[in-house]
């Protein structure tokens, strides 16, 4: 799914592929990428200051929920 959502993305970023969104609602848009993102960084946050992970099964973790 992480092939698929950045070969997407570099399609669209070239101008290959146009996408149209009826009623999309921007503000709405950002306030939810803007809440996703917020929310992440808190759960990266926990991790980091979790004392009963190693370094390198925070480095996994992290890695595998910035892969989602």
């Amino acid at each position: 799914m992480i092939t698929l959502k950045s070969v997407l993305s570099n399609l669209i970023r070239q101008g290959k592929v146009t996408l149209e969104v009826p009623n999309l609602d921007m503000d709405e848009l950002r306030k939810a990428v803007w809440n996703e993102a917020e929310q992440t960084l808190d759960e990266i946050r926990g991790v980091v200051y979790e004392e009963e992970m190693t370094d390198e099964e925070k480095v996994r973790w992290i890695q595998n929920r910035l892969e989602q």
